[in-house]
């Protein structure tokens, strides 16, 4: 049998809504604001869908006029980019119905105007043909800028998991890029606006040049009001007419900002003498290839995956076979996260934590009776599961990971490791497909339902059995150390898993 649950009971609903300004933030990049009939009760760093009818839109009608208040008396600053790479003759013909997302770059005591930040996605170039590809442009970015006041769009909302986590004290570092900056702006007026957040924050953002930079008024507002805010601003490619004037090191007040990319930026000018990089909470939305480098920077500097919440997303939908890229992580995790649940002693859930945003290593610190412990309920093809998250010690410093169980709260269907320092030869093979695959079809408990965990053994682990794997040759402090994890996270959960 199949129960059909509306959306609106999860605060998901529909609006018509009201177009209220659309200017061009940079050359490609739209401030799409709309207003909605009704207050939507959402969170900082969550987004919305837009529907896109059948439609054509003739970029010959699109109206790019310059935002403003980000680039005063400049309406027309941006034709001559639109006119270089001759994006007039394009058109966009959309078949049937379709759905996208946005985040929204608004925040929730702004009401009911929405924000978002949208970028317009143009066909490949064609380098024989010296020309755009014969290929359609992007269907909702090119809807979006079609847009005039006044107009109607159909949006739904409010998704996401993309969430401060308000739990923790931690500094924070954001990193931005491009249309990456609306999660950022959410974010960043909700903790300071709403929040009054005391914590140490800081927003690094990266552009081509000058002219592609937005929202500076918005920051450095934030910036001469909380001391404890500072914006850093870098330029891959400045331009002449810029006259960028490179900052000596973040106390540097004569300066415009740094040159480069702006993950090498925060690493050069303020990572590399950090004396905890690995304590500081990372939040980034960007292009790919920058959310990449960011990612390998964290990595670099021995940041846990629970600091960095788009990865963290990853890392749990992959235990039941789910792999996507940075950017689809959060609609990922929504489709396939059905419900998320912070355990207390007794295996009840306590409503008022929020189970993406616990830290196992601070849960552990705390005693008994105050420690929560979160699990994911996943569903996937018709079939359900229960995804753990692991946090425990390796050879040299922390390992985690997370365990996905079948429906029968027994059966390991998927596990994921990681590590903080661990070395080739010496226990870094637990993250290794061969490694992590030995744990599916294991099981907790036995026959008579008595938990025995899954522990790995050093020499091989005997043939048949469901509860043993093969520990990592030369590496047995790592693997006793996964033994551990499994054996002493799990068994907090066992009034929860024994139910």
């Amino acid at each position: 049998m199949e129960v059909s649950i509306p959306e609106e009971i999860f605060g998901i609903k529909k609006w018509e809504a009201k177009v209220v300004r659309n200017y061009n933030v940079a050359s490609f990049i739209k401030e799409f604001v709309v207003e909605i009939p009704e207050d939507m009760d959402y969170k900082a760093g969550g987004y919305i869908q837009i529907e896109i009818p059948k439609t054509e839109v003739d970029f010959k009608e699109i109206d790019i006029t310059a935002h403003p208040q980000d680039h005063p008396g400049e309406p027309e600053k941006f034709q001559q980019e639109w006119d270089k790479f001759g994006l007039w003759p394009l058109v966009m013909k959309n078949p049937e119905n379709v759905e996208r997302a946005y985040s929204m770059a608004s925040f929730p005591a702004e009401g009911r105007e929405i924000m978002l930040n949208v970028r317009i996605a143009t066909p490949p170039w064609d380098r024989a043909k010296n020309a755009w590809a014969d290929v359609n442009p992007g269907i909702a970015s090119s809807y979006v800028f079609s847009k005039k006041p006044g107009d109607t769009v159909t949006i739904s909302g409010p998704y996401g998991e993309f969430f401060i986590n308000e739990d923790s004290d931690a500094e924070m570092i954001y990193v931005g890029g491009g249309a990456g900056m609306a999660p950022m702006r959410s974010h960043l007026y909700h903790l300071f606006h709403t929040m009054k957040t005391d914590r140490k924050v800081s927003y690094w953002y990266g552009g081509r040049s000058r002219r592609e930079l937005f929202y500076l008024h918005y920051f450095e507002a934030l910036e001469k009001e909380f001391p404890n805010f500072k914006i850093h601003l870098v330029l891959s490619e400045p331009l002449e007419e810029d006259n960028w004037k490179e900052k000596k090191d973040i106390n540097d007040k004569e300066g415009d900002g740094f040159k480069g990319f702006v993950h090498q930026a925060l690493i050069d000018n303020y990572l590399k003498d950090h004396e905890a990089p690995e304590d500081i909470e990372f939040y980034f939305c960007g292009p790919p290839m920058m959310n990449q480098a960011v990612i390998k920077m964290c990595d670099d500097f021995g940041v846990p995956p629970e600091n960095i919440r788009a990865e963290k997303m990853q890392k749990i939908i992959e235990t039941i076979g789910v792999s996507v890229s940075r950017e689809d992580a959060q609609k990922a995790f929504d489709t396939y996260i059905k419900q998320s649940l912070s355990l207390k002693q007794d295996g009840t859930n306590d409503k008022s934590v929020k189970a993406f945003d616990i830290s196992l290593k601070k849960e552990l610190k705390k005693d008994a009776t105050s420690q929560r412990f979160p699990i994911y309920i996943a569903e996937k093809e018709g079939a359900k599961y229960y995804i753990v998250p692991l946090y425990g010690a390796g050879l040299w410093d922390a390992i985690w990971g997370y365990i996905a169980l079948d429906s029968d709260k027994n059966t390991i269907v998927g596990a994921s490791f990681d590590h903080k320092g661990e070395t080739p030869g010496l226990g870094a093979e637990i993250t290794t497909d061969w490694f992590q695959k030995q744990f599916k079809g294991k099981k907790l408990f036995s026959n008579e339902n008595k938990f025995v965990s899954v522990k790995t053994v050093k020499g091989g682990a005997p043939s048949g059995d469901f509860h043993s794997v093969d520990a990592i040759s030369g590496g047995t402090i790592t693997s006793d150390g996964v033994s551990a994890m499994i054996d002493e996270r799990l068994s907090r959960y066992l009034p929860y898993l024994k139910k």
